[in-house]
């Protein structure tokens, strides 16, 4: 099933290759197949969302699971932090990016 669903996503990203949502969908399903992990090509498909649109609270929040995989926790920080400046108090995932950052904040105190 998994394998399917990377070839279609391989195909829509050939038609589409600067679609946000996309890029992100594609990574995921990359990084699912990883462990969960983003590097290769799942880290490159982040970086181009970045590059792309580095105001989306979205790309902000996988460039920060992209730097925590890489132990680059100030990367991490500084993209989760930028995300929560961007959003609204009410937003429906400020919880789950405020709960990054604060794992994050609290290994870096250890």
């Amino acid at each position: 099933m998994l394998m399917i669903q990377l070839r279609t996503f391989e195909s829509a990203f050939e038609l589409n290759p600067n679609d946000i949502d996309l890029l992100l969908q594609y990574a995921s399903a990359i990084a699912a197949n990883q462990d969960g992990m983003f590097y290769g090509k799942s880290k490159t498909l982040i970086e181009k969302a970045l590059s792309l649109d580095p105001q989306s609270i979205q790309v902000l929040y996988f460039s920060g699971i992209v730097s925590a995989h890489q132990s680059d926790l100030d990367g991490a920080i500084g993209y989760w932090q930028k995300a929560l400046y961007l959003m609204p108090d009410n937003h429906p995932d400020r919880n789950i990016i405020e709960e990054a950052l604060n794992t994050v904040l609290n290994l870096q105190v250890k």
